[in-house]
């Protein structure tokens, strides 16, 4: 128990001192309720569907929908490579100037966002502990001003964009002995593949951290069907941040495997 304590203690401080430098906004904490159905199949593959709802503006706004399809492969125990694809559907925030001169902002619309790419896991097992390192290669593509209103069609699309990113997670969690309680911690750092330096000759930067996040949390294994994943994540952003962006994120998810 006072290594639980210890271990619990240390993520806890690190995330409050990286807190301590990142710039406050006004309504920053968040929340995410997610569903996860995994079947297993033949030959260590496996299928998941996930989707996911958030809320920001300490709980009060809808903020994105996610839905993901992916496909896992096993080659051994304790290694795993997989592929994924999804829709996200962003609450989106859009100005315009009007004859007077004056901004009128018009949040009542969705931006959809086509997400895809492929990820390989490697775990590391001792005793009660588990260490992994997850790489994840992916594309996110996008129309600026393509927007979805229950009252109208999808507007003209006026620019397309697309986002590479690596992001990188390495995760550790114990297992307490006698329960059914995993407590673990991770961090995952996100780097920026393909930002350009100049809109007019298109160059790109280097590649860069845009953004990582710390989440401590637990995991309960009702059987060897239901599992509930319990969790608070810190984003600590690296680029100029939005009013809406989320920096501490309250998190629950239920997963049914079969």
């Amino acid at each position: 128990m006072k290594k639980i304590i210890t271990l619990i203690s240390l993520i806890l401080n690190i995330t409050l001192l990286y807190a301590q430098s990142e710039p406050t906004i006004s309504k920053p904490y968040g929340s995410s309720l997610s569903f996860e159905l995994t079947k297993k199949l033949k030959n260590n593959l496996s299928i998941s569907f996930e989707q996911e709802l958030r809320t920001r503006n300490n709980f009060k706004e809808f903020d994105r929908t996610t839905t993901f399809l992916s496909f896992d492969y096993s080659p051994e125990k304790y290694f795993k490579i997989g592929c994924f694809a999804g829709l996200i559907l962003n609450n989106e925030f859009y100005s315009k100037h009007t004859e007077s001169g004056r901004i009128n902002i018009d949040t009542n619309y969705l931006q959809p966002r086509y997400r895809g790419g492929f990820y390989a896991t490697g775990l590391y097992k001792i005793g009660n502990f588990k260490l992994s390192l997850r790489e994840r290669i992916q594309f996110t593509k996008w129309d600026k001003f393509k927007r979805i209103r229950p009252e109208k069609i999808i507007f003209d699309t006026l620019e397309a964009r697309q986002k590479f990113e690596l992001r990188s997670k390495l995760e550790l969690s114990y297992k307490i002995p006698k329960t059914k309680i995993e407590i673990y911690s991770n961090a995952e750092l996100f780097l920026y593949l393909n930002r350009k330096r100049n809109l007019e000759t298109l160059e790109y930067e280097d590649p860069f951290v845009n953004e990582i996040r710390y989440i401590i949390g637990l995991n309960y294994n009702f059987n060897k069907h239901h599992e509930l994943n319990l969790y608070f994540r810190y984003n600590r952003i690296f680029e100029e941040i939005d009013s809406y962006n989320i920096i501490y994120l309250i998190g629950c998810g239920y997963a049914f495997k079969f």
